[in-house]
């Protein structure tokens, strides 16, 4: 891992929310940035499509698109829903 890179770990199972709190009391960048397991980053530009926003306007919550898959199994990706 990078130098940058801080790993925190708990005592006991936390989960996913409390977690992310603990991080985000220990974080000293200008922009925090929570990446989920799910999230498919392709693009080499993922991150600054996301940082942009909070650099222009540090007041900004940017998020990936969620892509809609209908319970029918047809091909509709990239939609974006939220």
């Amino acid at each position: 891992l990078s130098p940058k890179v801080k790993v925190i770990q708990h005592e006991n199972r936390e989960g996913c929310a409390r977690s992310r709190l603990t991080g985000a009391k220990v974080a000293t960048g200008d922009v925090l940035m929570f990446v989920d397991s799910h999230i498919e980053m392709e693009s080499s530009t993922w991150y600054h499509h996301l940082a942009i926003p909070i650099v222009e306007n540090p007041k900004t919550i940017a998020m990936q698109t969620i892509d809609v898959i209908d319970d029918l199994g047809t091909k509709d990706y990239g939609s974006g829903a939220g």
